[in-house]
């Protein structure tokens, strides 16, 4: 009988005796019983998922905002008075909790501020629930109605319209600068939309190039980045923006957002067969991982983001010490967007259901078969 195997290798008296070509035959046969093994589990359906722990990667101090209660209440009836949606998609929109996504992202606003934010987002989760159903014409409709609603201009009287031109009252006072900002990325994001409905129905994926640029806008962040001088009550010179190191402390923290929720969003997502604009899918069929090899690829460019935030805010140049102070609060505002969102995203059944409190505790989401449309 040959002696045991120690520690998944072979033990010191083992390896004495066996000549050595005898050894290599063995690794050999072993080597290749593991390459068996992995693709075996490739081609197993996957039905748990262990998830990496990005929170504890972040070293952010955070706290939520103490006024969600009162946002959360307001907020929920505003976007609910418009009467958009009344069977599954509504229980959708209210377990989403924009409000606590709101809490916890803009930790520091006051409570009328943190109310116009999570209207913000109530609105960004009301137009992607709108968004998945439609077809390319249904989607440009709802982008036109959307966009022009932004701009002030033809009102079409659908409920898009309506309900972004009432929130873009509240940004009535608010800089010239910060409105410019905020109107062209919400409409950068809402054009990304466009070519993810075309694809969801040809049943394409981006490349893994196409979708980190795609992703940036897509997730609808940016404009949620510009709400931080409307929080803050401050105004970024456009010289910021066109800083090297900024920029890329900026788009660290959006990759970041982006990536972690293509993690949390995966099981909802492939339960409605909503799954192909997903970091997770594209690692899967453009580069032949697993859904295990894809999580642990999604890990390590988290850490890469991550590096790049930290690095590159600390080599951003002084504009000045009233623009400095500014652009400190920017920085923060980013960081709490990043651990707020991971936060939020266990704390709500938006992604994990009445399970979330499980997935929190233990990072293991269960996988379910595609729902029938409701």
């Amino acid at each position: 009988m040959l002696p045991a195997l120690q520690h998944g290798g072979y033990s010191r008296h083992f390896r004495a005796h066996i000549p050595v070509y005898k050894r290599q035959i063995l690794m050999h046969l072993v080597l290749q019983n593991t390459i068996a093994r992995l693709q075996l589990d490739k081609m197993q359906p996957t039905t748990e998922l262990l998830i990496p722990d990005l929170l504890s990667l972040c070293p952010f101090p955070w706290s939520s905002n103490p006024h969600h209660s009162r946002a959360n209440k307001e907020s929920t009836e505003w976007v609910l008075s418009h009467g958009i949606f009344a069977n599954s998609k509504r229980a959708r929109i209210i377990s989403s909790n924009g409000a606590l996504l709101g809490a916890h992202t803009y930790t520091y606003a006051n409570a009328d501020v943190l109310r116009t934010c999570s209207d913000f987002l109530n609105l960004l989760f009301t137009l992607d629930e709108i968004s998945d159903d439609q077809d390319i014409n249904g989607v440009r409709r709802t982008r036109d109605a959307f966009v022009n609603a932004l701009n002030g201009k033809y009102d079409d009287n659908s409920v898009v319209s309506r309900f972004t031109k009432d929130f873009m009252k509240r940004l009535s006072k608010s800089t010239k600068e910060f409105r410019r900002r905020f109107i062209t990325h919400c409409t950068d994001y809402i054009d990304t939309v466009l070519p993810e409905a075309d694809l969801r129905a040809q049943g394409k994926v981006l490349s893994l190039e196409e979708y980190v640029h795609h992703r940036r806008e897509n997730g609808g962040v940016r404009p949620c980045f510009d709400l931080f001088e409307y929080a803050f009550g401050i105004t970024l010179p456009d010289a910021v923006f066109k800083d090297p190191a900024f920029m890329r402390a900026y788009f660290a923290a959006v990759d970041m957002i982006g990536w972690s929720n293509d993690v949390y969003s995966y099981a909802a997502e492939l339960s409605r067969g909503l799954e192909g604009n997903n970091a997770l899918t594209i690692l899967m069929k453009t580069k032949g991982l697993s859904i295990t090899e894809a999580l642990d690829y999604v890990e390590v460019e988290f850490k890469q983001f991550l590096k790049t935030f930290v690095t590159s805010k600390a080599q951003i140049r002084s504009f000045g010490p009233e623009v400095d102070a500014a652009v400190r609060s920017y920085i923060h505002g980013m960081e709490q967007w990043v651990v707020g969102n991971i936060v939020w995203s266990f704390d709500t059944q938006r992604y994990f259901g009445a399970d979330h409190e499980e997935v929190k505790r233990t990072r293991i989401v269960k996988l379910k078969q595609l729902e029938s449309a409701k």
